[in-house]
């Protein structure tokens, strides 16, 4: 007690740690504290913010909603173009995680054009170009996909940034993958995970498992698919995201795991992703790099 203005500031503070880490759950409940103990002030507007975000995180589109509306009111409220650019781009991730792609498209665009006027304030929001991507590999334009991502990589390698650049590298193997260029999606892939893994990012490193189990299985090596597969399956829940980034997400991760199971018969498949399940996240990724680990 006496303290709660602090408390509203590290926790505005935190929200970058919190997501950037897949630390979801910790950071919804130091939000939920600061959202009791303060208004009024730019802080509580942010927190607000962050209590969306984070919630939007696991899948709770309900709760982040109505709290994504409100810290945009709070953002016009206070003349915060930064923190209403953060609440565009939240409303498309919703959108996204939804499967409504063609407003989560025009969402994450107001927002990357409020951001190439204003500046990119944290690491989350230069990853716009990433989430606009996303969208492109779904609606099937490879080509810009690529060019955004490769554009986040730009800027993120001018700022040192080494978060953006990871998530990067993820959306650009995805459109890779997608375009049929198998090789050159894995090589980006594990480029991704080095660097996630370095930060401890438990959020990006599972999206990178299930990207190379999906490449594995274009690859025909179903049996470290099948594994992978079980490790994403264990992540997610570790996560505490049950909507795993969407339908169109959670489909294709079904679609690989069901070509896993067809390919090596339900035994040997069952076997493999019950190992899967029990790795560390150090052993999935030893599976994923095929060393030993």
């Amino acid at each position: 007690r006496g303290q709660e203005a602090a408390g509203l500031r590290m926790t505005v503070l935190l929200r970058h740690y919190w997501l950037s880490l897949g630390l979801f759950t910790e950071g919804r409940r130091w939000h939920d504290l600061a959202l009791a103990a303060g208004s009024g002030s730019p802080e509580a507007a942010w927190a607000v913010y962050g209590a969306g975000v984070l919630a939007l995180q696991q899948g709770d589109l309900e709760l982040a909603a109505p709290l994504l509306a409100r810290a945009g009111g709070l953002a016009q409220d206070l003349h915060d173009r930064d923190l209403g650019a953060h609440v565009t781009d939240a409303q498309a991730i919703a959108l996204f995680f939804a499967g409504d792609l063609p407003a989560a498209g025009a969402r994450h665009e107001e927002a990357l054009a409020e951001y190439a006027e204003i500046g990119y304030s944290d690491p989350f929001a230069l990853v716009t170009f990433t989430r606009l991507a996303a969208v492109c590999c779904l609606t099937g334009e490879l080509d810009r996909a690529i060019a955004l991502s490769e554009e986040c990589l730009r800027i993120s390698e001018e700022l040192g940034e080494q978060w953006s650049r990871g998530t990067a590298l993820w959306t650009r193997g995805a459109a890779r993958w997608l375009s049929g260029d198998v090789a050159h999606a894995v090589e980006d892939t594990l480029a991704c995970l080095r660097i996630k893994e370095q930060l401890g990012d438990l959020h990006t490193t599972t999206m990178a498992i299930d990207l190379l189990a999906v490449c594995l299985v274009a690859q025909e090596d179903f049996a470290r698919a099948a594994e992978l597969c079980g490790a994403g399956d264990s992540f997610w829940k570790m996560l505490r995201a049950p909507i795993q980034q969407g339908p169109y997400y959670a489909e294709i991760r079904r679609s690989a795991a069901e070509t896993c199971r067809q390919a090596l018969g339900d035994e040997r498949f069952e076997s493999y992703r019950l190992h899967g399940l029990e790795l560390s996240v150090a052993e999935a990724i030893a599976v994923a790099r095929n060393e030993v680990p």
